[in-house]
Order: structure tokens, then C-alpha cells, then sequence
């Protein structure tokens, strides 16, 4: 009996050691930090890293492109689109409305981009609408132009490459200054300023007066400046001193005379609205070139009568603020001056006629392009 308990005592100890070794042999360890996946990528819709296609339409369906060479006026739709690239299989959400806080458009009505710059957060932007393919990861978003844009040489936008969910879920703010450019966008971290392009930021010096544009753009985008109903050109007339008196439109009123000397505004007609060059109102000249022409009919009073032909008016024109924005009307000489008519004996009317007058009787026409 007593062996028997000496062994009954030998077991229960050995169970109870084995009980406690096994308890201390299960052995645990955890990483520092957290499980790291990719950054999102956006591409060009030809997978352009880093890049965006931007298009210009006149719809809102986004099927009838502004045309090459053409203005970019308001009411027109600027339509931006890309594709997800996340090697993680991490997607955007619906509509890509995730987006929506990180995307600015920007503008400024300075050719050299010196002036400030305008901001509009996508809350308030005209006609705003956003789409997203979980499928294929194609997204875009598209705004209308709106009339405070008329007149604006620059056209951009910030948006920041994220996805709804991963880790981590953001890469790089892009900054786009001109959407006609060819170039990349500019590429800032979050947390850093991508949106004033008058403020410096990672790996840049101050890019007010730098162009980046959205990686993937085509020539039936259209031209700047942003037109409107209120960008007009008229025909102002030189002082004697060089100056020009704005506030007589020959488009309205007025009698252009030989050795007079014009000059093609193009301006923002939207204050007083009055067909004159107010001084609060935009010019544009500089960002046109301007085509001038004869037109009408001359009749001598032996009946014969020449019309004008519909080639351009290529004598006495000159560069100002524009491209040939001034022409001079005959020969502006005060001494030695050559008779006015022989300036224009090239000149030919409508079925190559010989002008009977030279540009006399005919009135003057002005194109701004």
C-alpha cells in the first residue's frame, strides 16, 4: 500500500509538471508596426503614371470636343479622367466621392502667371459630377466653366491620388497650373500646400511663373483665354500723343479717314457694358491676333461698282499689344507722304477687280483670334 501511494504521489506530480512546462512552451511575437501595402498610383488613361487626361467639350455628355485652335468659352465642360493603379486591389468608393474634399480648380487671368490665383473647392463648382468603374478602376470628374472664368489664361486643378481603404491610402497631391500643357503635374506630399502655386513646396522652387500640366491632353481642347457674351473686340482710334481714345468704339460711331491709325482691343465688356474700354474692365489683346478687312461695296457715279473681296487687308499693319492689332490708313507720313490710293494698288476686289479708290468707300472690319 505504501508503494502504491508513493507512486500515486509520483504521478500527480509529474502530470502537474507536464501541465505547467506545457503552459510555458507556447511562445508569441508581434511586428513593431502595423502590415504596409502600396501607394495608389493615377494614371493617364494611357497609363501614364502620375498623370491625368484632361478633355474640353461643349456638352455635358462630353461628346463634342471644343476643336483645335478653337476658344474655350464659357459654358463649356472640362472633363478630367484617370485610372486607379493599386497593386493591392485597393479601390476608390462610389462615384469617387472620397476624392471630392482633395480636387480644387484653380485659375488665373495672367498670361505669365504672376498674378494670384482664384481657387474653387468642388462644392462650389458649376454642374460638378464625378463617376467611377470598380471594374476597370476608370474614374474621372467634370465641371462646367463658369462666367467668372471669362477671361482667364490658366486653367488647373489639385487632386490627390488616395483610395477609400489600405495602408497607406494617399500618395502624392497633383497640381496641374495649365491644362493645355503637355507636362506632368507637379507632385507634393499631404500635409504640404499643393494648392497656391505662389507658395513653394517639396522639390520646387515658387511655381507661379512654371506650367504643369495634366500628363495627357489633345489639340481639339481648345485655346485660351476663356471667352464669353461679354469678350468683345472693337476700333479705337490713336491720339496725336500715342495714346489711344477708348471711349469711341468706330464699331458704333465715327468716320475712319486716311493717315488715320487704329488699334484692335479685345476686352471684358462686362461693368458698364457700354461697347467701350472702361478702366475697370480686362483687356485682352495680347493673347489675340487680329485679321483686318475691306468690306462693303464702292460705286463710282459712272455706275461701276467693285465689291470687296474676302482676302485680308495686309498694308499699314503693325504689332502693338497684340498680334497685328493696329493699322494705319493710307500713308501716315507728314512730309513726302505718297498718295493714299497707290499704297493699295495690289488691293483687289471681289472677282480680282481693280479697286477704283483704293480703301476708300469701304468700310473696316476687324477678326480676333
Amino acid at each position: 500500500m505504501k508503494n502504491l501511494k508513493i507512486k500515486k504521489v509520483a504521478l500527480g506530480l509529474l502530470l502537474t509538471g507536464y501541465a505547467a512546462s506545457s503552459a510555458f512552451a507556447t511562445l508569441d511575437s508581434q511586428t513593431n508596426d502595423i502590415i504596409l501595402g502600396n501607394e495608389p498610383v493615377f494614371t493617364t488613361m494611357t497609363d501614364q503614371a502620375h498623370g491625368l487626361t484632361v478633355r474640353v467639350y461643349t456638352d455635358s455628355a462630353g461628346t463634342t470636343p471644343v476643336g483645335k485652335n478653337k476658344k474655350v468659352k464659357v459654358g463649356n465642360y472640362v472633363f478630367v479622367k484617370f485610372k486607379l493603379d493599386d497593386s493591392d486591389g485597393d479601390k476608390l468608393n462610389d462615384k469617387a466621392a472620397i476624392l471630392h474634399s482633395t480636387i480644387e480648380v484653380l485659375y488665373t487671368t495672367d498670361k505669365t502667371m504672376v498674378e494670384p490665383w482664384t481657387f474653387i473647392p468642388q462644392g462650389n463648382l458649376e454642374e460638378f459630377d464625378s463617376k467611377y468603374t470598380p471594374a476597370t478602376n476608370e474614374a474621372q470628374f467634370s465641371f462646367k466653366i463658369p462666367t467668372a472664368m471669362i477671361g482667364a489664361e490658366k486653367l488647373g486643378f489639385t487632386i490627390l491620388e488616395r483610395t477609400q481603404y489600405g495602408m497607406p491610402y494617399t500618395n502624392k497631391y497633383l497640381l496641374v497650373t495649365d491644362i493645355t500643357d503637355k507636362s506632368f503635374p507637379l507632385k507634393a506630399d499631404p500635409g504640404n500646400d499643393p494648392r497656391n502655386p505662389n507658395t513653394a513646396i517639396p522639390d520646387e522652387n515658387v511655381i507661379g511663373h512654371d506650367k504643369h500640366g495634366p500628363g495627357d491632353i489633345d489639340d481639339e481642347n481648345g485655346v485660351f483665354p476663356i471667352e464669353g457674351d461679354d469678350v468683345k473686340v472693337g476700333i479705337f482710334k490713336y491720339n496725336a500723343d500715342g495714346t489711344i481714345n477708348k471711349q469711341q468704339n468706330y464699331k458704333i460711331s465715327g468716320t475712319p479717314k486716311y493717315k488715320d491709325k487704329f488699334a484692335a482691343i479685345v476686352w471684358v465688356d462686362d461693368k458698364t457694358k457700354n461697347d467701350l474700354v472702361d478702366n475697370n474692365e480686362m483687356e485682352k489683346t495680347s493673347s489675340y491676333t487680329m485679321k483686318w478687312y475691306l468690306t462693303g461695296e464702292y460705286k463710282g457715279d459712272d455706275g461701276q461698282a467693285v465689291t470687296a473681296s474676302a482676302d485680308e487687308l495686309k498694308i499699314g499693319i503693325t504689332n502693338s499689344t497684340g498680334t497685328n492689332d493696329t493699322i494705319v490708313l493710307g500713308d501716315a507720313a507728314t512730309t513726302n507722304a505718297a498718295k493714299h490710293n497707290t499704297l493699295y494698288s495690289t488691293v483687289k476686289g471681289a472677282s480680282n477687280k481693280d479697286l477704283l479708290a483704293g480703301i476708300q468707300g469701304y468700310k473696316l472690319k476687324v477678326e480676333a483670334d
